[in-house]
């Protein structure tokens, strides 16, 4: 028998406790993509940024 419940467990708990904590679980798997994507767009305008300003020192002077 296929049963999607039988590694349930019982522990005193409100099935909406429950739900909360598993999208909290899922929310961190997957919040160090977004960190990484915020990373790596910081650098690259900080980059962008800097190369721009020598750019326009080396015309300008």
């Amino acid at each position: 028998m296929n049963d999607k419940y039988s590694k349930n467990t019982f522990s005193k708990k409100p099935m909406a406790t429950r739900t909360i904590e598993i999208n909290k679980e899922n929310i961190l798997q997957y919040s160090w993509i977004d960190r990484l994507i915020t990373n790596m767009y910081i650098v690259l305008s900080a980059s962008l940024l800097v190369i721009t300003m020598a750019s326009l020192a080396s015309v300008s002077g």
